[in-house]
C-alpha cells in the first residue's frame, strides 16, 4: 500500500482469496518511505507464503483497501474556522491486480516409488527418553523433522511392523517459525515402542523422502537407528 495523502485511522485490508494454496501470513513490515517519480510515499507492506495445493493455473485473488482520506468541502462553512485546515473525511476503496501463476507438476525423474508428497528441506533426527528398559515396558522415541518449507505438511516416517516392538504413535505437534520472506519450523512426533523380549534391541533407522525446490531434485533422509537393552522384568 503506496500512500502520499493523509489519511485517518487504520486503513481495512480485505485479504485476497487464495483458493488452491495453503496460506500462512508472514507479517506485516513496519511502514518506511520510498521515493516514486519525485513524490514520498509512505508504504505498508504485508507478507504471505503461499503453496499451491494442486497443480494448473491458479490465481491469487485481488486484495481490498478500505480507508478514509482527507478531503476538501467545495463550499466553505465561514463558521467553520477549521473547514479549510483539516478538509471533510472521504471513505475511498483501491484493489490491487490479481495474480495468475502455474503451479507446476513435481518431476518424475528420480521420484522414490514411496513419495510422500513432502516439498521442502528438511534434516531428521530420533532420539529415546531411554536405552535401559525392561520387557513390555514403553520407551518413548520423539522424532524432530526441522527445516524450511510448508512443515504443517511434512509426512511422518512410516514404521514398519517390528517383530520386537509394539507401537503405538503418543503425539504429534508442528512449531511454525517466521523470518522475513522464510517459512520454517520443525514436526515433533513421539511414538511409543514396547519391547515384546529382553535381549538387545535395535529400533531400525527410520526414512523420509521430500522434493528439494532449490536442488530441483528428490531427497531421502533418515534416523540413526536407536540400540536398546531390554532386561527381563522383575519375577521373570
Amino acid at each position: 500500500l503506496f500512500i502520499a495523502v493523509q489519511f485517518y485511522g487504520s486503513p481495512s485490508l480485505d485479504e485476497p482469496s487464495t483458493t488452491g494454496f495453503w496460506t500462512e501470513v508472514l507479517g506485516t513490515k513496519a511502514p518506511y518511505l520510498q521515493k516514486i517519480n519525485s513524490r514520498t510515499y509512505k508504504v505498508i507492506e504485508r507478507k504471505y507464503a503461499l503453496f499451491p495445493s494442486q497443480t494448473g493455473p491458479l490465481t491469487i485473488g485481488r486484495a481490498t483497501i478500505t480507508t478514509t482520506v482527507a478531503a476538501r468541502s467545495r463550499a466553505r462553512d465561514p463558521f467553520d474556522m477549521f473547514g479549510d485546515f483539516f478538509g471533510q473525511g472521504q471513505q475511498i476503496q483501491i484493489r490491487s491486480e490479481p495474480l495468475r501463476v502455474i503451479a507446476r507438476e513435481l518431476p518424475e525423474l528420480g521420484k522414490p516409488a514411496n513419495f510422500s508428497g513432502t516439498v521442502g528441506r528438511y534434516s531428521m533426527s530420533a532420539s529415546p527418553n531411554k536405552r535401559l528398559v525392561e520387557a513390555s515396558q514403553p520407551v518413548t522415541v520423539t522424532i524432530k523433522i526441522s527445516g524450511s518449507g510448508n512443515v504443517k505438511s511434512v509426512a511422518e516416517p512410516v514404521i514398519p511392523e517390528l517383530q520386537d516392538f509394539r507401537v503405538y504413535k503418543a503425539s504429534s505437534n508442528e512449531q511454525m517459525a517466521k523470518s522475513g520472506e522464510n517459512l520454517s519450523g520443525s514436526k515433533i512426533i513421539e511414538e511409543v515402542f514396547i519391547p515384546r523380549r529382553p535381549g538387545e534391541l535395535e529400533i531400525p533407522s527410520l526414512s523420509l523422502n521430500f522434493f528439494d525446490p532449490d536442488k530441483g531434485t528428490y531427497q531421502t533422509i533418515r534416523t540413526a537407528p536407536i540400540k536398546l537393552t531390554v532386561t527381563k522384568p522383575e519375577g521373570y
